[in-house]
Order: structure tokens, then sequence, then C-alpha cells
């Protein structure tokens, strides 16, 4: 890397290949388990996969390690090293010990310097002015997961510290970000976290773009939409499946699309849970450009070499030209139906099930 701008070489000749995978990622695991080594015990004492955590994803060629148990008794509560099985414990200590090579919380926050470090859920390249931050998770489709929003929070506030300019938020092959990972953690606390993440690209006072290649859908098209521009790939595509799940997206989010997507395509992305190619979000101005990861650094680059006070500026008056959305009482309580109903449970059962909903309205 040269003086203050990403070299875009790499990314010109180490291009993403397309995906052709088209369906959200959307993971859920038993609330019931303490840890894994809990997990397998309440089974059958065996070391199978236990049958509350059965859930369609792939696990990690590297083989998690049973707990080892303390001098009181108690089992040692270890940090996940695959995408797979995270208890709700288990993910709060991954978040306290976030980052930190050295050692991971065991269950009375104590450092365990036996563990192997967590492996990162996203990258970051610096330069002087300009970041590229890669959701890698290629298992997940880069779904992002409590860890991921963690990391991406403090990348933000790292940005602006660093006072980059212009920061490029990119993901690993195939896919730009497919949903969400809530395997092992409390819908509440996840979308709280979310939520905070969303809001945090929005504030930041460097220009952010998208670079798009595969699917961005429901939570990758929340990240998406929150860039200030986005270049995509021609095939790539966005949509929100929620209604294919019985699920609602929070006010603000559905605010952000009716200004970044233009209302009749957030119409149908919400309603109608369509899926839009760039191609098409690109005629009508949602995607700025298409190209390659490449292009977008190289866009990035230009970027960095303009006013960056002027910017600041221009971006704070256009996040505040549109106000704070004001959630009336009848949306939140339409909201809060859906998420408890029974549909919003069939949805998560059928996609679990790999079957079509049976949705009745309740």
């Amino acid at each position: 890397m040269a003086g203050n701008r990403v070299d875009i070489s790499k990314y010109r000749t180490c291009l993403p290949q397309k995906s052709n995978a088209v369906q959200p990622v959307f993971f859920f695991r038993c609330f019931d388990c303490v840890t894994e080594h809990d997990c397998r015990r309440k089974q059958d004492g065996s070391n199978n996969e236990p049958a509350c955590c059965d859930a369609p994803n792939e696990r990690s060629e590297r083989a998690q390690q049973p707990c080892g148990n303390r001098n009181d008794g108690r089992p040692e509560t270890r940090v996940a090293q695959s995408a797979g099985h995270r208890s709700p414990q288990c993910n709060a200590l991954s978040a306290l010990a976030h980052g930190v090579g050295r050692g991971r919380i065991n269950w009375l926050g104590r450092r365990s310097h036996n563990l192997k470090p967590m492996v990162d859920a996203v990258k970051v390249e610096w330069s002087d002015l300009t970041a590229v931050v890669t959701l890698d998770r290629p298992a997940k489709r880069n779904a992002v997961d409590l860890q991921t929003l963690i990391e991406l929070r403090q990348i933000q506030k790292d940005a602006e510290q660093r006072r980059i300019r212009a920061l490029v938020l990119t993901g690993a092959p195939p896919a730009f970000c497919a949903g969400a990972d809530l395997a092992g953690v409390r819908e509440e606390d996840f979308h709280s976290q979310l939520n905070e993440v969303l809001r945090g690209f929005t504030k930041l006072s460097c220009v952010t773009l998208a670079s798009i290649d595969g699917p961005a859908l429901g939570a990758g098209a929340q990240l998406a939409a929150v860039c200030d521009l986005r270049v995509a790939t021609p095939d790539s595509i966005v949509g929100v499946p929620a209604a294919k799940l019985g699920l609602v997206v929070n006010h603000w989010t559905i605010e952000r699309f009716t200004r970044e997507m233009s209302w009749p395509v957030a119409r149908a992305m919400l309603l109608a849970a369509k899926t839009y190619t760039a191609k098409e979000l690109f005629a009508i101005g949602a995607v700025h450009r298409i190209g390659q990861l490449g292009d977008a650094v190289e866009w990035a680059n230009e970027i960095s070499q303009l006013a960056p006070l002027t910017i600041a500026g221009h971006k704070m008056a256009l996040e505040s030209s549109a106000g704070e959305p004001e959630l009336d009482a009848l949306v939140a309580q339409a909201r809060d139906r859906a998420v408890s109903s029974d549909d919003a449970r069939e949805g998560r059962e059928a996609f679990l099930e790999k079957r079509p909903p049976r949705f009745t309205g309740n």
C-alpha cells in the first residue's frame, strides 16, 4: 500500500465470484442450553450434535473442543470456535472478550489463556484516508451475528478516530450479506445492536460506499441502504424477505428504504417480498454505479481527495433533512403483534424445515 490510497490492484485481479444463492440466512438456536457441554449432556451424553440445536448450517471444519470442567464442578464456558452453536451466555461472554487474542472470559469473569483466539467476523484494511471493511463469514454467506455487529460498531469508532474520509463496506464471496444470524441470542438484544450499527453508519462523517456482489437480503439490504453510495455487480440482488418469515422491519428502516430505494421499490420489497437486481436499482438511481469491488475502492480513493469538512457538512444536512420518523402507536402495536404471532413462529419453523410456510393470520 502506498501513500494514502488503497491499492486496488488485488481487488481487480481477485474479484469475488458471482453467486446464485438467493435465499436469506436466518438461523435459530435453542435458548435453553447453557453451554455446548450442557447441551450435549442433556441429549444422551454422547458427543453428537444436540437435537435441540439442529439448525440448517454447516459446522466449521475446525471441530469444537468439549468444555472443560472447573474445580467447582461447573463446566467452563468457551467461546464457540465454529459458526455453529452459541448459547446466550456464550454470546455475552464473546462480546466481553471480543478482540482479545490473549484469552477469553470464563464463568467468573476470569481470563482463560489456554483457548484459541476467536476468528474475526469482519476484516478491515486501513490506509491514511480510506478503509475497506469486509464481512468475512462466507460459510454463512456473511449473515451478521452479534459478534459481527460488535466488530462493526468498533470499526465505526475507529474510522472517526482515524479521520477516515471514505469507507467501503463489502462481503467475502459468495455474498454481500444474506441476512441475520440469530443463533443463540435473543432477538431484542440482536436488533438493538443492529439498530446501533445501522444508525452508526449514517452518523459517520466520512462517505460510506456499499460494494455489493451477490445477495444483499434482510440485514444485508439494511446495511446497503444506510451507506451513502452503492456500487454493485449487475446480477446482485437486494430485498427484504420479512413477509416470508412473518417478521416486521422496524420503522426507522422502512423510512430509510423509502428514501434510498424509492417508495414504489420499498413497497414491493416490504409488501410483496420482491427482490431487485442491481441493474433494476441502477435504472432508478438506488444503485449509483455498476461495477466490482475494485471500482468501489477506486471511487473511494477519489472521494478521499475532496474537501472533508464540506462532505461532512453535506452529509449531516442530508441525514437531518428527513428528520426522525415518529413511531405511531398503531404502527408499534401492529409490529409487536406480528413479532409475537403464530405466523412468526411458523415462518421460522418453515425456514428451518425448508418448506413453504402456512400462514394463518394469527
